[in-house]
């Protein structure tokens, strides 16, 4: 009976979006924003480690499930599927991935039974990683000496599979956040290794690393809502792992948030001014979750520097973003932090800015002219009626976009474009190595707007 309740309350609360409001945090950086995150996440529901009534044990059978096969679980560090009913018998225990060692020994402390950090692992392979700090490199790690785990260690660290790195981080860092408090006062800290009966784990920039390079997924959001469902609080890292590096990141351009503006557009804003010619570069730019290309990127977004707008390809959708950013740096000369990251989600009532309704098609010189072997075409496609001057509504209905490339003869070339497109700005990429050299022309033609311009190119 205890395990069909159990269903039913998470099944219930995890089908809807549960989200936290974070608009306390907005400005803040280093330990300031550390303390708010705290205040944000103390306090939380304490479930006993084993208990007849709920216990952690069932809490991670629901969040860490087998989405092929709902009776197991997904053990994290070799990534096994095991009975999840079986529990020891089945080869599978509760990894503490700060270890209980490191500043809470007792099962009766908080962190003890805290599922944020309480992830379901093999026997074996919990009992080879131990207590050791986490890094990269060492020799992999053989379950039973000889499955391959992805996992590598040495005598003093751990290093995960790939595919769970960003997950351990986040895990690490919410135990450093949501104890950072004088009872336990929970560090992560750069020298390993730590020592036990110590509250210091590492190795920091490892941990950030990892958080950069392994973006929260579907399986981390739902795992989030999962154990929220219970403890009523939320890892605050998986919903914006950006706030990481504006915690402990002081030497580098950080991000501070991205958000979305538009139907097609969001922007991300920067802890400094930004270089406007690096930050401009829509090359800087992607979603990594997501096949939409970054089109144009424009500082300035609202007179400020700091935040850059960013135009997609199409409409964003009913979904989570993440975006990443290289080669970006601010006006004071520093660099973005390596494979920076920030979440942001589709918000279906995001206000429309008046430039996201262009009301005229135009077809632009490309870039550069001449050129060998490639050059950029960009055009707008406008509303079909504009803005509605009466009734102050717009249509934005995608309409027929073909954009062809003809020789001198007129034969046609090459397609670029052939498809239903919303209004907005556009950029396409023209590559001519197999054409020899000449006069081209190209056309655009988007419901009854036809327009074309010449080119040339030199090889």
């Amino acid at each position: 009976m205890k395990k069909n309740l159990l269903f039913f309350f998470v099944f219930v609360l995890s089908i809807s979006l549960l989200a936290q409001d974070y608009t306390p945090t907005d400005g803040l950086y280093g330990s300031e924003l550390q303390k708010t995150l705290f205040n944000l996440i103390k306090n939380h529901t304490r479930y006993p480690y084993s208990s007849s009534s709920t216990d952690t044990w069932d809490i991670l059978k629901e969040a860490d499930k087998d989405p092929n096969n709902p009776n197991n679980i997904i053990t994290i560090y070799m990534g096994y599927s095991l009975d999840a009913d079986g529990e020891y018998s089945a080869g599978w225990n509760r990894e503490h991935v700060w270890a209980k060692s490191h500043g809470f020994p007792s099962s009766g402390d908080t962190a003890y039974t805290d599922c944020h950090h309480l992830h379901p692992a093999d026997i074996s392979t919990n009992s080879a990683r131990g207590n050791k700090d986490f890094d990269n490199g060492g020799q992999e790690y053989l379950d039973g000496g000889t499955v391959h785990s992805g996992c590598y260690y040495t005598n003093i660290s751990w290093e995960p599979r790939d595919a769970v790195k960003g997950d351990v981080a986040r895990s690490m860092l919410y135990m450093a956040t949501r104890y950072d408090s004088p009872a336990l006062n929970l560090q992560l800290v750069e020298n390993i290794p730590t020592s036990s009966n110590t509250p210091y784990f590492g190795k920091l920039s490892t941990l950030l690393a990892w958080n950069r390079f392994d973006p929260p997924d579907d399986w981390e959001r739902r795992r989030n809502n999962v154990v929220e469902s219970f403890q009523h609080n939320r890892n605050p890292f998986i919903d914006h792992p950006e706030f990481a590096d504006r915690i402990y990141i002081t030497d580098s351009l950080v991000i501070e948030y991205a958000k979305m503006v538009g139907p097609d557009k969001f922007v991300i804003k920067f802890s400094e001014d930004l270089n406007s010619t690096s930050a401009n570069n829509a090359e800087n730019y992607s979603l990594v979750n997501s096949n939409l290309q970054i089109i144009s990127a424009q500082t300035g977004y609202q007179g400020d520097n700091s935040i850059v707008k960013l135009t997609v390809n199409a409409n964003l959708t009913d979904s989570v973003y993440i975006a990443r950013v290289s080669n970006v740096e601010s006006t004071s000369g520093k660099k973005i932090t390596y494979m920076a990251i920030a979440v942001f989600a589709f918000d279906p009532n995001v206000d429309v800015e008046e430039d996201d309704f262009p009301t005229e098609f135009s077809l632009n010189q490309n870039y550069p002219n001449p050129f060998n072997p490639t050059t950029t075409i960009t055009y707008v496609i406008a509303s079909i009626h504009g803005r509605d001057a009466i009734n102050r509504v717009s249509t934005k209905g995608a309409v027929d976009v073909s954009l062809k490339v003809y020789d001198a003869l007129g034969r046609e070339v090459a397609t670029l474009v052939n498809e239903k497109q919303s209004p907005g700005k556009y950029a396409v990429q023209f590559n001519a190595t197999k054409l020899p050299s000449g006069v081209y022309f190209y056309t655009l033609r988007a419901g009854n707007f036809s327009s074309t311009k010449k080119m040339i190119l030199l090889k």
